[in-house]
């Protein structure tokens, strides 16, 4: 995602290679770890990495004095950080404990709530620290930025297999912009790689190294700090459906894709179309029970 000069790219695979300063973030460490924390040449890592198993990807986030570990959802379409408080009711998960941090204060006179489109809401207390990107991350990466200490989770945080969640949007006040300010880095850019249970984040710039052909850029437009792409034609199986241009928001919190009334019932036209025209294109039972026709 370019901010100051908006497109999208895609491509696909990546490696932390570079041509220019940036910091790359991983999303959780497997193996083969490779790190740069030269000032001169900006912070950069590269891991291997895991999702979770409803397909999004979470990244280590590191709190406090002495650090603190996390896995959170990283979010595009959110701003703010939630996680577990002590004490908190908030599943099988790390618990941020600020009586163990020297540098962590609650925000007087404010309290947390952030709450998403399913339905789910997360409050507790606003506190500020030292929070940084990255299983090995070290305090002098980390920036101070105000986050979501919870005491109470919604049940679908609360069985996710990540501690917590990252906001990722184009608003001024995210964790990325902090670190892109803090880092000074060259160019107005973060990335997310996702692959089939891999997945890779880098801040500032993007590495091509193992992409398996040319980044394709999209013009990208911000809308109430969100990632928005201009959409004017959708396909099934080769064949273009006809709809009206839209904006839909780019969201790595999901992994449904939600569209109009309209547009559903063009597309659905189209898989039936496609399903019925042989028994071998969708394989399978049509409506299974318990789903909506």
């Amino acid at each position: 995602l370019h901010e100051s000069h908006p497109r999208f790219g895609t491509s696909g695979d990546f490696e932390s290679k570079a041509t220019r300063p940036f910091l790359q973030l991983p999303l959780r460490q497997k193996r083969n770890l490779v790190r740069n924390h030269s000032r001169a040449l900006g912070f950069k890592e590269f891991m291997f990495t895991k999702r979770e198993n409803d397909g999004v990807f979470y990244a280590d986030i590191r709190i406090g004095t002495p650090l603190q570990t996390f896995s959170a959802i990283v979010d595009t379409g959110s701003a703010t950080i939630a996680i577990p408080c002590k004490g908190c009711d908030c599943g099988k998960h790390n618990h941020f404990d600020l009586g163990q941090s020297s540098s962590g204060n609650v925000v007087a006179g404010r309290k947390y709530s952030q709450c998403y489109s399913e339905g789910s809401c997360n409050t507790g207390k606003l506190v500020k620290d030292k929070i940084c990107l990255g299983e090995n991350c070290s305090l002098d990466e980390s920036v101070e930025h105000s986050f979501g200490c919870c005491s109470k989770f919604a049940s679908a945080f609360k069985t996710q297999e990540a501690d917590g969640i990252i906001g990722m949007s184009g608003a001024s006040g995210t964790l990325v912009a902090d670190l892109r300010a803090h880092h000074k880095l060259e160019d107005n850019i973060f990335s997310m790689c996702f692959g089939e249970g891999q997945g890779g984040m880098s801040i500032g710039g993007y590495s091509d190294r193992r992409h398996l052909e040319p980044v394709q850029w999209i013009p990208m437009t911000t809308q109430a700090s969100f990632y928005r792409l201009h959409l004017t034609q959708m396909y099934v199986n080769g064949e273009a459906i006809s709809i009206k241009a839209t904006e839909p928001m780019v969201d790595s919190g999901t992994t449904f894709t939600y569209v109009s009334a309209s547009i559903h019932k063009a597309i659905k036209q189209h898989f039936n179309k496609f399903c019925s025209s042989t028994e071998t294109n969708c394989p399978g039972e049509k409506n299974p029970k318990g789903t909506p026709s």
